[in-house]
């Protein structure tokens, strides 16, 4: 079931106010290598096919991505 039209509105606006925060802080850039090896052990190196539900910036879905996945990444914001 999806979330009425208000409440749709108000989640997106307020990922949408704090989005510069998480694209500032940059954390998954820091953290590139530790997600690498996360995803490495967790799934091997055989490519699979990924969907990222509330990929926010993208980062996870760009390292699997590198990793040789095939990643469709979607966000409500």
């Amino acid at each position: 079931m999806l979330a009425a039209p208000n409440t749709a509105n108000a989640m997106s606006e307020h990922w949408n106010k704090r989005a510069d925060r998480f694209n500032g802080a940059a954390s998954h850039i820091r953290h590139h290598d530790e997600w690498k090896r996360m995803f490495l052990s967790a799934l091997g190196d055989a490519p699979s096919l990924i969907t990222d539900l509330g990929c926010g910036t993208g980062a996870c879905a760009l390292v699997l991505a590198e990793l040789g996945h095939s990643v469709t990444a979607v966000d409500g914001s």
